[in-house]
């Protein structure tokens, strides 16, 4: 099976669009853009259309919470030119 990268962006737009008290995304492989190696289960935390944390390990939502299971993917940031 084919592993595709889903661009940070795409995943904002999806917790923006949520309405939920927080979106939390589980990355499989998490490429921040300061380490040379991707990061492994990481869970994204999006309040308020920011990110208000990453940790490690996958977070268990609360109730009310949005959750975007990405486990099988690498997240990276979005791409500027």
């Amino acid at each position: 099976m084919r592993k595709f990268m889903i661009p940070a962006a795409v995943c904002f737009w999806l917790a923006a669009t949520a309405g939920h008290a927080a979106t939390l995304i589980h990355a499989g492989r998490l490429i921040d853009g300061r380490s040379n190696q991707p990061q492994m289960e990481m869970t994204i935390v999006i309040e308020d259309g920011r990110i208000s944390s990453v940790v490690s390990g996958y977070t268990k939502p609360d109730e009310g919470d949005k959750l975007i299971d990405l486990c099988e993917y690498t997240v990276m940031p979005g791409l500027m030119d």
